[in-house]
């Protein structure tokens, strides 16, 4: 048999069909496609947008998605996007309320949380809180 080699690479999302069509009938097994999160290209590089903690990605996420306004699904929702298992999201509101990033408001089913408007202090904070 031939030697065999193992061929790593990233695209764009909307170029992953492209990519698959390409190797079809070059490659031995069926690739793999995994979703990368908290990653930034710069200049043909990729590089980690943040420090790769699940806090540090919230804040990024509510900033990019300008968020004001949160729900226990939409948490949720977060925690599963970047690749973590949805009770994560209780460590996540945790956190995130201490540090003041989110503050509760109402109760019950009624509750929902409001999002702080300095997230721009946010790493001074976290720093601190380490």
């Amino acid at each position: 048999m031939d030697q065999v080699s193992r061929v790593v690479c990233f695209c764009d999302d909307k170029r992953v069909g492209a990519v698959l069509r390409a190797l079809a009938g070059l490659v031995h097994e069926k690739p793999t496609v995994e979703p990368v999160v908290n990653v930034n290209v710069k200049g043909g590089k990729l590089e980690p947008a943040t420090n790769g903690r699940l806090l540090s990605m919230f804040v990024d996420w509510l900033r990019k998605k300008k968020i004001k306004k949160l729900t226990h699904t939409d948490l949720k929702t977060f925690v599963t996007s970047v690749g973590r298992v949805e009770s994560a999201y209780v460590g996540l509101r945790k956190d995130a309320q201490a540090l003041g990033v989110i503050k509760k408001t109402g109760s019950g089913k009624n509750a929902y949380y409001m999002v702080a408007g300095g997230l721009h202090k946010l790493k001074n904070k976290q720093k601190k809180a380490r």
